[in-house]
């Protein structure tokens, strides 16, 4: 890679705006236009600025946060419903498909298990319209996958907390 990303507390502890220059920021309001995402008080993304060795200085990219994403998927979708749900390895569990139209089926042996850590994984259900016609369509992920991006976590404090729902956000 040819840039260093500056983590939150160097942004916050410095004086970044004088090393990023205008023009970078001008961009990432261009870009936040093109992907309809705005930088504005709802934290739906930010300019994130970064050292570029190649040219060496500071410049910035706008990067959606999480929020940003479901807005903008809400934007083209808006009556999108979603669930996600944890199976373990003793629940039926069974997708079907028919045209454009996928479900499923889950029945959990025990409704309320809570011991996360010990899934065999997790599903996520979609429901939209598009053209006024109906989709859905259900994605499985195993635990070992989801597990995954607690490895690649810079703090594993927010996974130790709230494990369920950073499960549920994969």
């Amino acid at each position: 890679f040819f840039f260093k990303q500056k983590t939150a507390y160097e942004i916050a502890s410095g004086d970044w705006s004088s090393d990023v220059c205008s023009s970078d920021l001008v961009t990432c309001v261009y870009q936040g236009q093109q992907m309809g995402v705005p930088i504005d008080s709802r934290k739906l993304a930010f300019p994130v600025p970064y050292y570029n060795k190649h040219k060496k200085r500071y410049e910035a990219k706008y990067e959606p946060s999480y929020q940003g994403y479901i807005y903008r998927v809400r934007k083209s979708f808006p009556d999108l419903e979603v669930y996600v749900g944890f199976v373990w390895e003793d629940d039926e569990f069974k997708i079907t498909k028919s045209g454009q139209i996928e479900d499923y089926e889950h029945t959990p042996v025990n409704p309320f298990r809570n011991d996360y850590a010990k899934a065999s994984g997790l599903y996520c259900y979609a429901v939209y319209s598009k053209d006024g016609e109906r989709y859905s369509f259900c994605s499985t992920l195993p635990m070992s996958e989801v597990l995954k991006s607690r490895e690649v976590a810079k703090q594993d404090s927010v996974w130790s907390k709230w494990f369920r729902q950073q499960c549920e956000k994969t």
